[in-house]
């Protein structure tokens, strides 16, 4: 503008922002979650005259604990977060619309018609935390595995003499680790998982929300508690539902611990239980301790240390479920479509509503979204990549006749075969297959045919820029 001669000259609009989920090694809760349902990142700003380009819009990154587990509203996995430092876009960010300039051809130095932007992906997001922890302290309710983890780490979780004081997981360290190691200077996180019960695995007294705590232990201690009426049952009811819940926990390394020997009548009966543990989980690793009076809690920690050291690391959420549905967020425009002519879409027809024909693209509903229909060159370059692309001709294989209703994201458009069917515009009732003839729906501007025959190979350039 106000150079002669100076051509075209608007420049591209800025891509949106997207949505992170970022692990952050210093949480341990979902709580920064609560405090907000909606993320949504900035928008990319407009490209001007002169051939300035619009800036791209700011991510937004939401900062998560370790042992993040990400699924679509559906149940699909998405992803898992782990380390301290892993990211995931949750949210891919729209893509700017080009300008005028971008279209400029040997052919045409002068196109006027520029593009929309297209909006950014949305999701709803089901989150969940499965803590990462070396040891997972598993058992009955009121067995001791609180009073342990406080015996054990500068951990000081709810403890009393009643069943279910602890309803959410807990975490310490314990700083006790054999010092010739060469990870002696680590500590050993320790999750205290609440009481589970018989049908936990079912989802009896919440056991699903804590039986998915442990699949991210290297090595669980089961205690047991020597005062209950049948300790030998309790043992074997809990691995029974760690293996309904997920077949991968029963073969998790266990160390068994029979507590609360300071009770004379435990006491008294501590060979006869440790001889019997033995035998039900089928190894020697079994240990007598008193978390209330911290007798052999240090050795029990040594021996753990030990074990863990020596196991490989816990399995992805994606070995542990390898038969988990999976999908893809982070799916941007490039990713999703095809380049040059060759397009993959598909034709629907339904005979109960006989002339219409749906196609069905990713790359061909962007590009519905994305045209600017009050251009009447914009409407030509759409017709054209329709031919070039094959659309039409396919069209006209099954059975599409002038006239006929072609259906292209949410708009429709009146099909003419080997014409420019779609110049000038016009408001047209949108129709959808899966809707019934009563139901009322927004009206959509459309193209409106005309006859003019044009002659599809001197567009070739057109389809370039496409």
């Amino acid at each position: 503008k106000g150079i002669p001669y100076g051509g075209p000259s608007g420049g591209n609009g800025g891509s949106g922002g997207s949505v992170f989920f970022h692990c952050d090694g210093s949480l341990n809760t979902l709580g920064v979650l609560r405090r907000s349902v909606h993320y949504r990142a900035k928008d990319g700003t407009n490209g001007q005259g002169k051939s300035k380009h619009g800036c791209k819009g700011e991510h937004v990154v939401v900062p998560v604990p370790p042992g993040t587990v990400i699924r679509d509203i559906e149940g699909r996995l998405a992803g898992e977060l782990v380390k301290d430092g892993d990211r995931i876009c949750v949210g891919r960010g729209g893509i700017g619309g080009r300008g005028n300039l971008s279209f400029k051809t040997p052919r045409s130095n002068a196109p006027r018609l520029a593009e929309a932007g297209d909006p950014g992906a949305e999701h709803w997001l089901s989150i969940e935390l499965r803590l990462v922890a070396d040891v997972g302290l598993v058992g009955v309710p009121n067995a001791g595995k609180s009073t342990l983890l406080s015996a054990a780490s500068n951990a000081r979780p709810k403890i009393a003499d009643y069943p279910f004081t602890t309803v959410v997981p807990n975490l310490g360290v314990c700083d006790i680790l054999p010092q010739d190691s060469e990870e002696s200077h680590k500590g050993l996180v320790l999750a205290d998982i609440p009481g589970l019960l018989e049908g936990a695995h079912d989802g009896v007294g919440m056991g699903l929300a804590f039986l998915r705590h442990v699949s991210r232990c290297k090595v669980l201690i089961h205690v047991v508690n020597g005062a209950a009426e049948d300790p030998i049952g309790d043992f074997e009811a809990i691995n029974t539902e760690l293996r309904l819940f997920n077949p991968q926990l029963a073969l998790k390394p266990q160390v068994v611990v029979l507590n609360k020997i300071d009770i004379p009548e435990v006491e008294a009966a501590r060979e006869s239980l440790e001889k019997e543990l033995k035998a039900a989980a089928g190894h020697s690793r079994v240990m007598t301790i008193s978390a209330a009076a911290g007798s052999n809690v240090k050795e029990l920690m040594r021996r753990t240390a030990k074990l863990v050291m020596a196991q490989p690391d816990a399995p992805t959420i994606y070995e542990s479920e390898p038969g988990t549905e999976r999908v893809t967020l982070d799916e941007g425009p490039e990713s999703q479509l095809e380049h040059g002519r060759n397009m993959a879409f598909d034709i629907h027809t339904d005979p109960v509503f006989p002339g219409q024909f749906r196609v069905s693209s990713k790359r061909l509903e962007r590009l519905v979204r994305m045209t600017k229909w009050d251009y009447s060159e914009a409407a030509l370059r759409f017709e054209r990549i329709l031919v070039a692309t094959g659309v039409n001709e396919a069209l006209s294989e099954k059975g599409a006749a002038k006239g006929d209703t072609i259906m292209i994201g949410d708009m429709d458009f009146e099909f003419s075969p080997n014409q420019a069917a779609y110049e000038g515009m016009e408001f047209l009732e949108t129709f959808s297959m899966d809707d019934d003839d009563d139901d009322d729906e927004d009206e959509t501007r459309m193209p409106q045919a005309f006859s003019e025959e044009i002659n599809w190979d001197d567009f070739e350039e057109d389809i370039v820029t496409f």
